[in-house]
């Protein structure tokens, strides 16, 4: 069984969905993350990754919807930003079709 690493262009899709989700008042902050962390660890399970308790959680889930936030609302990318998450956002803005194909890959792969 392969160990999760960093966080790849699938989850990152994930993640940017879940900040629209809060940011447009679409679900409750606290229920984004709950659900995310769970569609995080099906998806992981499913690919057969090795994962811990700590894996996607909810505290470090809400400091990396903050690094999203600084990339897509401040257009300004911080020190803690990964190049994947710089990566997707520019793509979500930027091409959009493309972005929407990883998503809905996402999903399938949690599902």
């Amino acid at each position: 069984m392969k160990k999760a690493k960093l966080w790849d262009k699938y989850e990152t899709a994930l993640l940017i969905e879940t900040f629209w989700k809060i940011n447009e008042g679409i679900s409750p902050h606290e229920q984004c993350l709950k659900e995310l962390s769970n569609l995080l660890r099906q998806r992981a399970n499913n690919l057969g990754l090795e994962f811990d308790d700590k894996f996607r959680n909810y505290n470090g889930m809400s400091l990396q919807l903050a690094a999203i936030e600084s990339l897509l609302i401040s257009y300004r990318a911080e020190r803690h930003c990964s190049k994947m998450f710089s990566y997707m956002t520019d793509l979500y803005k930027n091409d959009r079709k493309q972005f929407d194909c990883i998503l809905v890959e996402a999903h399938e792969q949690a599902g």
